[in-house]
């Protein structure tokens, strides 16, 4: 609908697709980077459900704006940790909320988020923190056990209490 607006009132060709450009450039700088799109999606669909679980009986729901707040609340307990831009944070745990919420705090705060499968090994793990030296490491009780080292850990399924 924006696009036919442009060219209705733009008499020119060539200006109206100046125009658009323009506009389109502005829509997509928005969104260039995953929390541009978070933040975009936040303003838009902010309450309707982007993340549920069912843990129990019970679904819990997190909605685009509860994401956007709580990886907020993420990075900045990340800064308070120590966590600069340019910092790398290690991902290690099952598919679940609070390694959404780790991941996009991750890269609110600045850091590089270094995701890992879950099914990892060890020895594999430990090659991956000698290489990047997280400052810090989002971990799950199934692998949290193999972390060596001098990396704090955040259990993922303790994160809500964390921040």
């Amino acid at each position: 609908m924006r696009l036919l607006r442009v060219l209705e009132y733009n008499g020119a060709a060539t200006r109206s697709v100046g125009v658009v450009h323009s506009i389109l450039s502005r829509e997509v700088r928005a969104m260039d980077t995953l929390v541009g799109l978070l933040e975009e999606s936040a303003k838009r669909y902010g309450p309707n459900p982007a993340l549920l679980i069912r843990p129990t009986l019970r679904y819990h729901v997190w909605t685009y704006a509860d994401l956007w707040r709580q990886s907020g609340q993420v990075a900045t307990y990340l800064q308070e940790k120590g966590v600069r831009k340019g910092d790398r944070v290690l991902l290690w745990g099952p598919n679940m909320p609070q390694w959404v919420l780790a991941f996009f705090g991750a890269l609110r705060a600045g850091a590089t988020a270094v995701p890992l499968d879950v099914r990892s090994a060890p020895d594999f793990v430990s090659r991956v923190l000698e290489g990047t030296e997280p400052r810090v490491a989002f971990t799950s009780r199934f692998t949290s056990q193999s972390i060596d080292g001098d990396v704090p850990c955040v259990l993922l399924e303790d994160l809500d209490q964390a921040v």
